[in-house]
């Protein structure tokens, strides 16, 4: 499935890979889905998403209009509008009893940033003031920030790679 000139998908056995060079060099795309063999494809032209159908497992959509024409050498995805979620757990013991339905894990109660670098680095990140430990592996790295004690409001987040720096801002409900 082509989604621009240069960034194609396929479909597989074992999930999803992406080129973002027209096919010259073929990477996993991962996007939290599991290894299920994928039939069909499709990247909603107005939307953006990229739609698979998958054997077993119905419908997976993610956007992959933040994907399109990464050319530089760093790239900060925009970053969804964090609330934080209360009283997650079980009252008062239940969980001990094994009374509860099996569930999977939600999405991570933080602050999620995705950013891609083209080579190995040593990035800086700062979400709303305070320096956050990022990874500066070569291709996707992906930091989970908890943003403990931070009130609700728009906030910025600074991604410095050598002498670039990229920003996004995100709200916190």
């Amino acid at each position: 499935m082509e989604d621009t000139a240069e960034n194609l998908y396929v479909g597989t056995d074992v999930g999803i890979y992406a080129s973002f060079d027209r096919g010259a060099h073929w990477r996993e795309f991962r996007s939290n889905m599991p290894h299920v063999p994928v039939h069909d494809l499709l990247v909603h032209p107005r939307e953006g998403d990229l739609v698979a159908g998958t054997y077993g497992r119905g419908i997976w959509v993610t956007n992959v209009v933040p994907l399109r024409g990464y050319k530089e050498d760093a790239v900060l995805l925009p970053i969804r509008p964090f609330s934080r979620r209360v009283n997650e757990g079980a009252f008062g013991n239940f969980r001990l009893y094994g009374d509860r339905p099996l569930t999977t894990p939600n999405e991570p109660n933080a602050i999620v940033v995705m950013y891609y670098l083209k080579e190995a680095a040593q990035p800086t990140l700062t979400i709303a003031g305070r320096s956050v430990p990022a990874t500066g592996n070569a291709g996707w790295n992906r930091v989970v920030w908890p943003a403990q004690g931070v009130a609700a409001g728009s906030y910025t987040v600074v991604l410095k790679v050598g002498s670039s720096e990229y920003s996004q801002a995100v709200v916190v409900k």
